[in-house]
């Protein structure tokens, strides 16, 4: 008895002219860039892209974390004032609290460190409202790539 001739392979269907899609979808690329920003460039191909998005928000981050710590400190800085200050004024017989709020708000130090912690405070929310911004252009970024 003879072996069965082999099949020949078939072809299979041409596709030249049509497009693979590569890397994540839009969607994905949003959702990558926006947890850990230049994830959804790297990982559509734009490295550089994604090296400075991750770049600028971890450097943004980094500013972030060090004016918390900066604002931490200067409203130690004012609670030591007003303690000093408070204590002054109880030595010196003043017990009202009217009058203590009243000599706190005319004491140069006081004013200087509260003033110093208004605008700690101002710097706080401006390196959040920058590290929301390139969180989230970081994510429409790679959103637009993923379609391109």
């Amino acid at each position: 008895m003879a072996a069965p001739a082999p099949v020949a392979a078939q072809p299979g269907p041409d596709t030249a002219g049509i497009l693979q899609p590569s890397g994540p979808g839009p969607a994905g690329a949003f959702l990558r860039g926006v947890l850990i920003p230049g994830w959804g460039h790297t990982v559509s191909g734009s490295l550089t892209r994604g090296a400075f998005y991750f770049g600028v928000e971890t450097a943004s981050i980094w500013m972030l974390f060090k004016t918390v710590k900066k604002l931490d400190a200067v409203r130690s800085r004012v609670d030591f004032w007003e303690m000093r200050v408070t204590e002054r004024l109880m030595a010196e017989g003043i017990v009202d609290p009217a009058e203590i709020a009243t000599a706190l708000d005319a004491d140069p130090d006081v004013v200087r460190t509260r003033n110093l912690a208004e605008g700690r405070e101002e710097q706080r929310e401006d390196w959040m409202a920058v590290t929301i911004f390139f969180l989230l252009v970081s994510g429409v970024d790679a959103f637009v790539s993923a379609h391109l």
